[in-house]
């Protein structure tokens, strides 16, 4: 993935979509933040940092073996299993092989219910997260800064709203108990709130840590579950803080899929690169409405993500922004809006061939590679050119005025992720007939099965450095994208 530097630091920039961006400017997108976003939040009581969903199960089965030196060693065993499962290396195949899955919910369960009884949650979930014993970290205060309409937190800390402590826009705190007692602040008017979807450190006992906690809210709490549907039905939301194998953005995305309608808004998971493959992205997308954000993290600290809330602070003004974002261009007679993507071996000279083919057809052409190698010829907006975002942003705002998205797939696609981003983001607009997608494949290689569409064509190079196509090629594209025009027609 292509990286900027911004000063002496190099961050990570991710691809972003116009969607979302759109749905921030216009106050249409709730923020959705996990225990990752205050994963580098040191609590000076424990003198270690907030720990994540199952370390934080560590915890509580330590907290539970010191108090009780009797406790019954197979049991602990038991939970640590459920926690973290079990692998064992396989002979047969010289693999290591999960023998037992791991069920971290029911080990929340478990612990939760011994913490109980032995009336030491409420003090074990008070040292870990009153925000007393933590030191504020900087993101907390830069989502104060951004545009989102709401916050949604499975966190237990208020760090999301000592954030605000120096805003003139103060968020009401709510929690599943506040939803028998009050109507939800969802009107446009209406002032931004903090949802403690999971409850707070004030209120341990109504923590929703377990299997059966999230059944009871779910099943038995017809506001909680009607809230949550309202949630992904009207607004777009932005996951943050997770990780792909979360036990709690799993349990948010089954509820995500028990209520999918075509009809709701495109959702999105910001996650570090490597925690999903391309078929769980592309299944995300296709069965819950969910689009993966991937971002480079091969240093462990997550600073492309504070470049991010940076940038989308500054979103808070959407003058710099074209209209075009926010206005879909009219197209003059059969004209199309075509964006050329590349993949695998630099194939320049056929982008070349391809673009100016389709030039001579009257078709507006803009040609996405690299982000440092975007070629747009005209200007999409006012952006700063000093923030590392603005190209990022020019290919959103094109991708999102895209009737067509061409993708050319060299022979080196395998080791090449760049562009999936296109490929997925065409995909799942062209099975909502918003978007034509043509894959094209070039010098023997292949269109991944998950990235497939009716559109691809396979094309033979005519010379040994895969920089030549025939002129019969380009008649079977011309013929495609004829069929393309009658359908936008």
């Amino acid at each position: 993935m292509p990286n900027a530097t911004k000063g002496n630091i190099l961050v990570d920039v991710i691809r972003l979509d116009g969607e979302l961006i759109r749905a921030i400017c216009q106050r249409e997108c709730i923020l959705f933040v996990g225990s990752g976003l205050s994963a580098n939040v040191n609590n000076h009581r424990k003198r270690s940092k907030l720990p994540t969903w199952e370390k934080l199960l560590d915890h509580m089965l330590d907290a539970y073996k010191k108090h009780d030196l009797s406790y019954d060693p197979h049991w602990a065993k038991d939970v640590e299993d459920l926690i973290h499962g079990v692998a064992a290396y396989d002979p047969a195949s010289g693999r290591i092989r999960i023998v037992k899955d791991r069920n971290i919910l029911l080990a929340a369960q478990e612990l939760k219910e011994r913490l109980s009884e032995a009336k030491l949650l409420s003090q074990f979930i008070d040292e870990w997260f009153n925000p007393t014993n933590l030191m504020l970290d900087t993101n907390h205060k830069r989502i104060a800064n951004a545009n989102f309409r709401a916050i949604i937190t499975t966190n237990f800390d208020h760090l999301l709203e000592d954030g605000f402590q120096f805003s003139k826009k103060l968020p009401l705190p709510l929690d599943k108990n506040s939803l028998t007692t009050q109507q939800m602040p969802l009107r446009p008017s209406d002032p931004g709130f903090i949802f403690y979807l999971h409850g707070d450190y004030e209120h341990p006992d109504d923590l929703v840590l377990g299997l059966r906690d999230y059944q009871q809210a779910m099943f038995n709490s017809p506001g909680y579950r009607q809230f949550i549907e309202t949630i992904f039905s009207v607004y777009t939301v932005l996951f943050i803080g997770f990780s792909g194998n979360d036990p709690h953005l799993e349990s948010i995305l089954d509820q995500l899929a028990s209520f999918y309608g075509h009809l709701q808004p495109v959702h999105y998971l910001l996650v570090a690169e490597g925690n999903l493959n391309m078929v769980a992205q592309s299944r995300l997308q296709k069965d819950r409405r969910v689009r993966v954000l991937e971002y480079e993290n091969s240093s462990k600290d997550h600073k492309t993500v504070t470049a991010l809330l940076d940038y989308l602070s500054w979103l808070k003004d959407c003058s710099a922004l074209p209209q075009s974002l926010f206005t879909r261009s009219k197209k003059a007679g059969n004209r199309l809006n075509i964006v050329l993507a590349y993949g695998g071996l630099t194939n320049l000279r056929i982008m070349e061939i391809i673009g100016g083919a389709l030039f001579q057809r009257q078709h507006h052409v803009l040609q996405v590679g690299d982000l440092e190698q975007f070629n747009a010829n005209e200007s999409v907006g006012k952006l700063p050119k000093e923030s590392q975002w603005a190209t990022s942003t020019e290919i959103a705002v094109v991708l999102a005025d895209a009737d067509c998205i061409i993708v050319i797939l060299g022979n080196a696609l395998n080791n090449d992720r760049r562009p999936n981003f296109e490929m997925l983001y065409a995909q799942y607009w062209s099975q909502r007939r918003k978007m034509a997608y043509v894959p094209i494949a070039v010098g023997g290689a292949k269109i991944p099965e998950h990235l497939n569409s009716p559109d691809a064509l396979t094309f033979d190079t005519v010379d040994d450095y895969y920089d030549l196509i025939s002129p019969a090629d380009i008649q079977r594209l011309m013929y495609q994208i004829n069929i393309i025009e009658q359908r936008f027609k």
